[in-house]
């Protein structure tokens, strides 16, 4: 079969514009993975509570109907103290960790009952620095620290929710055999030792990348 020449040089081409574009979008994610970073420096990071509002709502709700057995009730109404006390002692260890050993950026806590309200312009209960309170109402540059897989496991996302490229470090999690021990003890990953270890491993993490920008 003969094959033109302007076949064969049209087909050159094409793959010249694929390599230059192929080109252009690794330049570009490098550049958003290096914007993002000193945006996040400039701007608030935003810690996203997870306070299972959801689930004590529904043990409340079980427990108000009136139709449980005696003895169901008083279960459902210990599960429910406990639920109440694991998020209180989860709150207290992440605001205190992250308030000792985050520095990258300026820091600010939210409940996620109510992010909703908070993405929706609304005023709402915002716990932090009164200069990240103050700068979190201006700036543009927020960036959003979110449960990953379980308490011991943290996402960073931009405002439209998606994990900025690498080399951005975005995900952070305990260790395999601290996961390992903790289960044989009885710890929670949300204990004030995790969240400390969770806390330095962010904030090293994005001072060493900045550095190397």
């Amino acid at each position: 079969m003969k094959i033109s020449v302007n076949y064969i040089i049209t087909f050159c081409l094409f793959q010249i514009a694929i390599g230059m574009v192929s080109s252009s979008n690794l330049n570009c994610q490098i550049l958003t993975s290096s914007e993002s970073i000193k945006a996040l420096q400039e701007g608030v990071l935003v810690v996203r509570l997870d306070m299972q509002q959801k689930k004590i709502e529904a043990y409340e709700a079980s427990i108000s109907y009136g139709n449980l057995s005696e003895k169901d009730s008083i279960r459902m109404e210990e599960n429910l103290q406990e639920i109440k006390m694991e998020r209180k002692i989860y709150k207290e260890a992440v605001i205190e960790a992250f308030s000792r050993h985050y520095t990258y950026s300026k820091l600010v806590f939210i409940e996620n009952q109510k992010f909703k309200a908070f993405l929706d312009g609304e005023d709402v209960n915002i716990e932090g620095k009164v200069d990240a309170i103050d700068l979190i109402k201006k700036t543009e540059n927020l960036f959003y620290l979110i449960k990953g897989r379980n308490d011991g496991h943290w996402i960073i996302v931009n405002e439209d929710f998606k994990r900025p490229p690498a080399p951005f470090p975005n995900s952070f999690g305990l260790s395999g055999l601290t996961n390992f021990f903790d289960l044989l003890v009885g710890k929670k990953s949300y204990s004030l030792n995790n969240q400390m270890k969770l806390a330095k491993r962010v904030n090293k993490k994005l001072h060493l990348l900045d550095s190397r920008l």
